[in-house]
This record gives C-alpha cells, structure tokens and sequence, in this order.
C-alpha cells in the first residue's frame, strides 16, 4: 500500500482512507459533483415571476340567450349549418336536441328550451309570434367573434332570431344584426 499523504475524509468498507477529491487539472473542478442533499421544505411556496403574478386573465363570463325557430328544428339541422369550418367540432345528442360547439374558451350550446316556457303568458306569445322551435343558447363572452360566425351560418341558412331572457325578449337580433349580441 503506498503511503497516503492526503486528508482523510472517509474510509471505504475494507477500512481504507478515501482521499478527498482534488479539484482537476490546473485547480479546475472535474466534472464529478458530489449528490447534493434533499433540501428540507419550509412549507412556503416559492414567489412566482413577477411578470406571470401581475398578468390579468381574462374574467370568463357565460352568458345566456334564446334562439327561437318559425318551423320545427332539430340539433341534427343545427348542426349541417354551422359551416364547414365548424362541422367537425359541432358534436350533437339527438336525443337530448342539443349541440354543442368547441369554442376556444368554452362550448357554445344549443339545447332544447321548451321546458322553460310554462307560463301561458310566454306560450301566447310564441303562438301569437308562430314561433315552433325554442332553444337555450350559452357561451363564453371570450368567444364571441367565434360564436358570432357559427350564428351566422346557422340564420342564413335556417332563419331564427336570437332573443334576451327578458320579459318581452327585447332586444333581439337576426343575422344581420349580430353585432349586438355580446
């Protein structure tokens, strides 16, 4: 054994000195890092980035509308008019009469509104209107141009008109008045 003029800092299992690492060629460090130990948590979270804490999301907001039809619909006719762009998020349940459209903060939902109107004051009125199809429209005011485009389609190719859940359903708009759904 030769003789070990370095510090000892450990032994190995036979019982022989373990010298402690020099620092490499020309007192540079070698590549070789000691493991470090596990660090023992204080229980407070880390601060974040400042730019990310002080960036404001958008404040989502679900709005509701009605979408009331002169002939009888179907989530099946809903669905062929919404647009090519749109068919293949458009995903209906007949059985329920609802679509829903993939938006890019929430769906856009057409769901069948008739259980929603038994007042006989509001079923005198839609006789009076010829009004035969009502839906429940919701959305993400996030996603309104989005939303704006596929009512587009759907009231040019089929009609409707859009109305408020107020008491006399004012205001309303039609395709061409879109621009003040918000």
């Amino acid at each position: 054994m030769k003789n070990f003029t370095g510090k000892v800092t450990d032994v190995d299992n036979n019982g022989n000195p373990i010298k402690k690492k020099s620092g490499g060629k020309n007192g540079k460090k070698s590549g070789f890092k000691k493991p470090t130990a596990a660090k023992k948590s204080s229980g407070k979270k880390p601060l974040k980035d400042i730019a990310v804490v002080m960036t404001k999301k958008p404040v989502r907001k679900i709005v509701e509308y009605y979408y009331f039809f002169n002939e009888e619909m179907d989530a099946r006719k809903l669905q062929s008019a919404v647009g090519e762009k749109w068919f293949e998020k458009a995903d209906i349940w007949p059985e329920l009469n609802l679509m829903e459209v993939e938006m890019n903060f929430d769906s856009l939902i057409f769901q069948n509104a008739e259980e929603c109107f038994i007042d006989p004051a509001d079923q005198q009125w839609f006789e009076e209107q010829g009004i035969k199809t009502k839906y429940q429209i919701s959305y993400d005011t996030g996603d309104i141009e989005s939303v704006r485009e596929v009512l587009h389609n759907i009231m040019n190719a089929l009609g409707g008109r859009i109305c408020s859940d107020t008491d006399d359903f004012e205001p309303s708009c039609t395709a061409d008045t879109l621009d003040k759904l918000i």
